[in-house]
């Protein structure tokens, strides 16, 4: 490639639809706008949700390629054939990632970003992309990619006005003694090491409340194993508040009040 030749970048993933990868990737693309200097272009493996691809294409001008019909070789080869010089995986071993793809090499640089924070384990894939703060001095952690560390956050939030977070107030937090501690995520995400973190907490606040949120909420045999994993750490199942799933994101973003 000359050196002033602007280079051709794909964005893979699984993720166009409500979703913190597609949320992430949207502010940084509308952040940069009016700055780039390369081509850039997302490719969609799994359906891509209409609104959003709408505001990529329409608000920040970039392509979005839906391959998300095709069987996985053909995947592959709709991938190489946009003939990329670097291929980005936005998605690891997430759910709808197309890994196969970056096995076979699908772009001469190949890089781990944003989607999993950990190594691919793929030998193809020749970068991750991260700060001094996700990869320490020496790094410790297993990892088959060269390490590349930016000299800024790899990973910052400015919501577009387009998305609802963008705008939605700050409120106040609750009236009423005590301090509420939250976790809105999968409690398959969450160790016992983390739980036994939480016990020691609540136990030095004794008026304080842990607040979950997960979609162990409709799944009554999940929750029951969530709560024998929380007693076992010493947490008292009467302090722990469960909250159900929400519609949309703006009233999943109000739970945080």
């Amino acid at each position: 490639v000359g050196e002033n030749t602007p280079l051709e970048v794909i964005w893979v993933t699984g993720d166009i639809a409500n979703h913190p990868v597609c949320r992430f990737l949207l502010g940084f693309f509308q952040a940069s706008l009016g700055h780039h200097i390369h081509n850039h272009r997302i490719v969609a493996v799994q359906s891509p949700n209409k609104h959003f691809r709408k505001f990529f294409e329409d608000e920040i001008g970039i392509e979005v390629i839906d391959v998300s019909k095709a069987e996985a070789a053909e995947k592959t080869a709709a991938l190489r054939a946009l003939q990329a010089h670097i291929a980005v995986d936005l998605s690891g071993w997430t759910g709808g990632n197309h890994n196969t793809a970056f096995m076979a090499r699908i772009a001469p640089v190949q890089i781990n970003y944003l989607g999993y924070h950990a190594s691919t384990g793929i030998p193809e894939v020749d970068y991750w992309l991260g700060d001094s703060e996700l990869f320490p001095s020496p790094m410790k952690q297993w990892h088959t990619e060269k390490i590349f560390r930016l000299p800024r956050c790899f990973l910052a939030w400015k919501p577009p006005v387009y998305l609802v977070e963008s705008s939605l107030p700050i409120t106040l937090p609750p009236k009423g003694k005590g301090i509420r501690f939250g976790c809105f995520n999968h409690f398959r995400k969450i160790s016992d090491h983390c739980l036994a973190t939480w016990s020691q907490i609540l136990c030095q606040i004794p008026e304080a409340r842990l607040v979950l949120k997960g979609t162990t909420a409709f799944d009554l045999g999940s929750q029951e194993l969530t709560r024998r994993r929380l007693v076992r750490q010493g947490i008292d199942p009467s302090k722990i508040d469960w909250l159900p799933l929400t519609p949309t994101p703006e009233e999943h973003l109000k739970q945080y009040s």
